[in-house]
């Protein structure tokens, strides 16, 4: 992921979105935590895609990793998916691009 972006997220998943009635995607590195609700999300042929901003994307350090984790929930049982880490990569000028 680079920092200042706008990145799509496309994660391969077994998971289906509509399938459940929550589903949230927590992208976070140390306090800086977003969390993608299943209405910030776009799922086709197994693929999920988020988009982050670019002020989400410049909170991130650089040169580490940001960690990647879904939790879903049916009725009353709620599951979560492994961690899985994205390495964090850095951009030369941090303006926000309007």
């Amino acid at each position: 992921m680079r920092r200042g972006s706008t990145p799509t997220l496309n994660i391969e998943t077994n998971i289906v979105v509509a399938n459940f009635d929550r589903v949230i995607l927590t992208v976070q590195q140390g306090d800086n935590k977003y969390n993608f609700e299943k209405e910030d999300m776009t799922q086709k042929d197994g693929i999920i895609a988020v988009t982050m901003s670019q002020a989400q994307t410049l909170s991130f350090d650089i040169e580490s990793t940001v960690s990647l984790q879904f939790r879903v929930k049916k009725g009353t049982t709620v599951t979560a998916s492994n961690i899985v880490t994205v390495p964090v990569c850095d951009v030369l000028n941090e303006e926000v691009l309007l």
